[in-house]
Parts: C-alpha cells; structure tokens; sequence
C-alpha cells in the first residue's frame, strides 16, 4: 500500500514540497514494479478522484528505466455492485466506462494538483492516454466480471440482461447465443416456463446474435418465430421485432421487403402509441435510410426530416437519439455529393455526442469517421486522416482493440492511405482491419469481404493485377454464399473482379463480370443510382481498351446522363466521365472534340475542387 512505503500524512510535519514527493513516489513504484489499483466503487473509482492516486499511474505509464505493470481489480463487494447495477439497466457498464475522466480529480493542495496535472500532461497524448489505459484496464477487468457472473448466474432473466451486455459492448455474439441458451436450459429444468412475452424477446435477442454473426438467414427464422409467439397486445416489442425484420431485409439488398417491414412496424406504433412517438422517429429514420440506399434521395430526406422533427420535439434537440438522426440526413446529403451539407449535419451530431457522451464515446467515434469520410470524398485525405485517428483512438478506449467497429475506422484509414498513393501503408491498416472482423464475426462475414475488395484494388494500383484479381475473388465467394448472387454488395465483388480482369488485358472475361454486375445494379437500386453509373464507366473503359470506340462512347453517354440526373452537371464524377469520353475521341482521332470534353471536364474540376486539387 502506498500509505505504508511513503506517510503521506506526516505531510505537513516534513514540510516536503511536491518535487520531493513526486520523486519519492516515481522511484518507489519503479523499484516495486507493480501497480494494483484498486477500483471502488466500480462505476465510479475513489482512485480516480484523487491527485496523487492519478500521479501513481502517472508514474506507472512514464517509468524510462524500468517495467511496471499495472494490474485493475474491484473488491467482491463491488463485484455484487456490478451485478446488481446490470440488473438494473443494461447499459451501466458503458454509461460507467463514459463517465470516466481523470480531469476531474482533487488534492488537499491545490499547488500538488498543478503539478500532477502538468506532469500527466507531459504525457505522449496527455489525460486521453491516462484516461485511455484506466479505461482499458477496466474493460478488461469488467468483461472478466460479467463473463464469471453469467457463469454463476441462475437466474435466466439476469443471463438475457449479461448476454445484451455482452454483445452490445464486446460485440461477442457466440458468448451471447451460449448465455441465452443456458438461460432457456435452466427455464426448463426449473419448469419455470417464459411466458410468451419473454419467450419473443429471447428469440428476438437470438436472432440479433445470428445477425451479428451474418447468419442471416437463422436471424430472419428466429425474427419470425419471435413474432409467432408474442402476444398481441406487446406492442412495442411487437414493433422492434417488425423493425429488426426490416434491417435483416435491408442487410440482404431487399429493400422494398426491408419497407413492407418498416411501414408494418410504423402503422403499429402510430396506431398504438401514436404518430408523434420516438418509437415513430426510429422506423421513419429506418424508411429514410432504405431510400438512401436505393438511391431515391428526395424520398430519404423527406423522412428523415419527419423522423428529426419528432425526436428533437419529444426526446430533445441536444439528445444521443437525435444525433443518431441527425447524422442520418447527413449521409443523404453526402450520398448526393453535397458535402458541404453533409458536414453541417455530421458537425451537429458530433458537437451533441461530445456534449452529452462525451469525447471517449463510440458515437463520438463514429461521428468522427463520417466527417472524416466526407473529407476524403473531397479530396483532402489529410483531414480526413486526422479524424480517422481520432475515431480511432477513442475506439480502442471505448469499445477495445479487437472491436469490430474499431477494425471498420481501420479500414477508413487504409482508405485514406490509399487516397494519398501510399499503397504499402493502406496494406498496412487493411490487413489489421481483416485480422480483427475476422477474430471478432468469423472468416465468412461480409465486413471481412468488403475488407477483401479493399486490399484487391490497393494491389490493383500496385500493378499486382493476379493478387488483386486472388482478393477480388475471395471477396466475392463470401458474398455469394452469405448474401447470394443478387445483393448490391455482391454486384460490388463483380465489378472488382471484372476491373482486375480488365487491368490484366482480359477484356472479355472483364466484360463478363462487369455485365453481371450491372444487371444485380439495375434490379437493386434501379437506372438512375450512381452505383449503376460506376459499372456502366467501367465497361466504356473496357470497349475503348478493345477498340470498341463508338460502344464505349454509348455507355459513357448512358454513365453521364446518370451521373448528372443524380449528383448534377457541375460533380466531380460527371468530370471524370467528360475525361473519358474525351479520351475516347483523341483514340477515334478526332481531336477537336476531344479537346471539348476535356475542357468541359477541367471547368467542373476546378469549380469543384480548386485550381490546386491534384485532380
């Protein structure tokens, strides 16, 4: 105990001043070598409230000459506490992890808190990095926790409450279907039967574990049974169950199924709780985004400003749940290619996560990623580098290292990399990306494809045209078997095969790809989506490289009246196909319109982009 190697309360007797103590206190932990910080309460840590408890860890993490290790551990008693504060609401544990900042400790002295404070500061990262290891440790030691309470726990209400928490915030959906069973198994050895209402929210918790895991498939079957069981007059859960039925549909490309859901489910809220209820806000916001992603803009927005209207008057305009709205509109506008109103939306969210979560909050994180994203879209993969690495570090504190929200900001940053030309480093942050959504949801699920597709075009600009087209393939088996050969994440895998085709000299074979593609592009998301537009200028590029110049010409003509309908005439997407077009002119020799193209082209770009842009 540090009380017994430093008797801080003879304090006053000595007349030590902090230098002498802070030195005392470094050389003493660095000759002991080890630290255990006894946190207590364990939502709330005395340790963490107090100065010179801070400058202990403080000592721990900037020890030059020796190895310290630090060891987080909470008391039995406090260990109850955990339990008990599950049994009361669910999210304790990341309302606890939130809570915590160093910032706000006290001392006796106001001149010692001056000087740990400077100290901390002097940090690689500061408080945030303190804030960070204590956060880390007491994940850990909280994920031990409840992983030993679920395994003593008899009580099957309390298992389903530890499973929740368990997949909410480690993301472990097999810890989560073992838990729930186990809960299901003591029910009926006790022949304490859940009735109906509990029996659909334990299916509909297993189907979300499925979900998580990709397996869709037995998700939708538990969804359904979930609804077979629940009585009629449980509303709301009811409703959840529709919702959730929606979001599978929507996962799967289907989305006019994902709207039947979402509008069964928002009838049943309307006409049972009314239509100015939060619970109304959510299946709006889930309609809005459907829209999005069949790329009917107009119709997003439109409920999502209804969605946005309810919640900032019932739930607040300052409110998490709003944010999450908030943010929403903002990805309809950034889908549009107005990333200016984008970032008005997505700075919103961010500034009410940070008021209200805090700057360690994973929403804050997320907030961070998509402001990120709308800077990379505009061509500055320094800033938006920046905010990757914020979202990143505030992942790691939050959510920890092998989080699969955390491997997603690592891909962005390859994203980014790879923006910039720096293939080796994108490589780099893809592969860690890969590793984790494979640790964490299985070699099979649709985030590792996504990954895979990433890693295949990086080698693509490498020139290592048989590794990428060896990735584009992995990717696209995952999508064919997980989400079948007409999902619009599928269609995405073809179009990477077909270009790694097509990088290789094998324009047919490229054709072949390319077509399916478009073909799963037309029926999901319609003519006029930009997605379509994209495959439409790859196969133009094929045809011209095959000396097709007038069948390209046609399909880029296609490409760019898509393009324009859906971004408008002055995008930077309708100015590379101006490019194309013009290039495909110069190949026919006729130079005089291609200089018309290519002038057309540069107009938008430097309107767009700035007379800078290296485009």
């Amino acid at each position: 105990f540090d009380t017994l190697v430093v008797d801080q309360h003879a304090a006053k007797e000595f007349k030590y001043n902090f230098d002498w103590w802070a030195t005392k206190f470094r050389r003493s932990i660095e000759k002991t070598g080890a630290v255990l910080a006894v946190m207590s309460p364990w939502d709330q840590p005395l340790a963490l409230t107090r100065a010179w408890c801070l400058y202990e860890l403080y000592c721990t993490m900037a020890a030059a000459d020796a190895t310290v290790d630090l060891t987080i551990s909470i008391p039995p008693a406090q260990q109850r506490a955990l339990r008990d504060g599950l049994e009361e609401k669910m999210s304790a544990i990341m309302d606890a992890l939130v809570c915590l900042d160093a910032r706000e400790a006290r001392a006796f002295d106001p001149a010692d808190k001056a000087g740990i404070f400077a100290a901390i500061e002097s940090l690689d990262g500061g408080f945030a990095s303190l804030n960070s290891t204590v956060t880390e440790g007491l994940r850990g030691w909280y994920h031990a926790a409840v992983t030993r309470l679920a395994a003593e726990e008899t009580k099957p209400a309390m298992m389903y409450a530890m499973a929740r928490v368990l997949e909410r915030i480690w993301q472990q959906p097999d810890a989560t279907l073992h838990l729930l069973q186990r809960a299901s198994s003591v029910s009926e050895q006790e022949s304490t039967e859940l009735d109906a209402a509990q029996q659909a929210r334990y299916l509909h918790a297993m189907g979300q574990a499925h979900a998580s895991k990709g397996e869709y498939d037995h998700a939708l079957k538990l969804y359904f049974e979930s609804l077979s069981v629940s009585p009629r007059d449980c509303y709301p859960e009811l409703a959840a169950t529709l919702n959730s039925i929606g979001q599978l549909f929507h996962v799967l490309g289907e989305y006019d199924r994902a709207l039947e859901y979402y509008n069964k489910s928002l009838s049943l809220v309307e006409l049972t709780l009314g239509e100015s209820h939060p619970y109304a806000a959510a299946n709006l916001l889930s309609i809005g985004q459907t829209y999005d992603s069949k790329g009917e803009y107009s119709r997003a927005l439109d409920f999502l400003q209804r969605a946005l209207a309810i919640s900032e008057d019932k739930v607040g305009k300052t409110h998490p749940d709003t944010a999450v709205i908030i943010t929403a509109v903002g990805e309809a506008y950034h889908s549009m290619g107005e990333h200016d109103r984008a970032l008005e939306y997505y700075e919103r969210a961010l500034a009410i996560n940070r008021a209200i979560l805090g700057n360690d909050h994973a929403a804050t994180a997320t907030a961070l990623e998509v402001i990120g994203q709308v800077h990379l879209d505009k061509g500055d993969p320094d800033q938006a580098l920046a905010c990757f690495q914020q979202s990143l570090a505030i992942c790691r504190a939050t959510l920890g290292a092998s989080h699969a929200e955390t491997a997603g900001t690592l891909h962005a940053i390859g994203d980014a990399y790879s923006s910039k030309g720096d293939d080796d480093r994108a490589l780099e942050y893809y592969g860690q990306a890969l590793d984790i959504t494979k640790a964490a949801l299985g070699d099979t699920h649709p985030d590792v494809a996504v990954t895979l597709t990433a890693i295949g075009q990086t080698y693509t600009s490498k020139g290592e045209f048989d590794r990428a087209l060896e990735y584009a393939q992995q990717s696209l088996a995952i999508q064919r078997e997980i989400l079948g050969d007409d999902h619009p994440n599928t269609a995405v895998s073809l179009h990477a095969v077909g270009e790694a085709h097509s990088r290789k000299g094998e324009f047919d074979c490229a054709l072949e790809f390319l077509l399916q593609a478009l073909a799963v592009k037309r029926a999901v998301h319609g003519e006029s989506h930009q997605s379509t537009a994209a495959t439409l200028h790859a196969i133009g590029k094929v045809y011209a490289h095959k000396g097709e110049y007038d069948r390209a010409l046609e399909v880029f003509e296609q490409d760019l009246v898509i393009t324009k309908d859906v971004l408008g005439d002055d995008h930077p997407s309708a100015a590379v196909t101006l490019t194309s077009i013009g290039e495909t002119y110069a190949s026919k020799g006729e130079f005089d319109r291609a200089l018309m193209y290519y002038q057309q082209s540069l107009a938008i770009l430097k309107a767009a982009l700035g007379n800078n842009h290296p485009s």
